[in-house]
């Protein structure tokens, strides 16, 4: 179900993968795990993420994306203006985020 989800939200396994720093292989197992109702072995930060996912499955991508961003901690001036774009995805951000970040040291 989990996959679907992500699939109708247009979240990439590779892109939630590296937004949540885990390998894609990682993910997978975790969703299966997830999917077959053995949650006690995912670990508690990403079970609380894909139980967010699930429960928010009429959302949007970007509202799942403001999520996982607001919890690695406060957002940056950065992740506020990422997370008003409608449909960034995961490699539009980080090459977003490298030409932010050479215009703020004065490259």
């Amino acid at each position: 179900m989990l996959k679907i989800i992500l699939k109708d939200l247009d979240i990439r396994i590779s892109e939630l993968s590296k937004f949540l720093g885990i390998t894609r292989p990682t993910l997978y197992k975790f969703i299966d795990l997830y999917e077959n109702n053995e949650k006690q072995l995912i670990p508690k930060n990403y079970l609380e993420v894909l139980e967010y996912i699930e429960n928010n499955k009429d959302s949007t991508k970007n509202h799942i994306l403001q999520f996982l961003i607001k919890r690695t901690g406060e957002q940056s001036p950065l992740q506020r203006i990422i997370t008003e774009l409608p449909s960034l995805n995961y490699s539009e951000f980080v090459e977003l985020k490298k030409i932010i970040e050479k215009i703020l040291e004065g490259k």
